[in-house]
């Protein structure tokens, strides 16, 4: 069986935390300039329109959470990447029902959130898969 190696996959981990944060961001400055992110949206419980910070943290702690799926799918699975991908495209259609949920959101801005989820699941594809992996005994 083949596993992930720590020391390879690690910076892999951080390439899917810039990108999936930094084109967020982007999309988050798009959304805002252009009104498709309205102020005037409570996305928060305290009734506060979506701001940068959550949008970073939404972008890294998946991928970590990711991170430590595929590593612990590695050590146990002789499939893992495959297994993996049916988790990530399972989690990611569901990610796509929440922008929904929030009250009075328009359509534009439902989308440019699911965009976002996309970016993050594609980023987390992307390098995570690209991992080098060694045989073990």
């Amino acid at each position: 069986m083949k596993r992930i190696e720590p020391n390879k996959f690690l910076p892999n981990v951080l390439y899917a935390c810039l990108s999936g944060g930094i084109v967020n961001t982007l999309l988050f400055f798009i959304g805002t300039g252009t009104g498709v992110i309205p102020e005037t949206v409570a996305i928060s419980p305290d009734g506060k329109a979506l701001a940068l910070p959550p949008v970073v943290l939404a972008s890294v702690v998946p991928v970590l959470v990711a991170a430590l799926l595929f590593y612990l799918m590695s050590l146990f699975m002789a499939s893992h990447r495959r297994w993996f991908l049916v988790i990530a495209v399972v989690v990611l259609l569901l990610s796509f029902i929440t922008p929904f949920g929030i009250e009075n959101v328009p359509f534009g801005m439902a989308l440019l959130l699911n965009s976002m989820h996309l970016v993050v699941a594609a980023s987390v594809l992307y390098f995570f898969t690209r991992t080098k992996e060694k045989a073990s005994l």
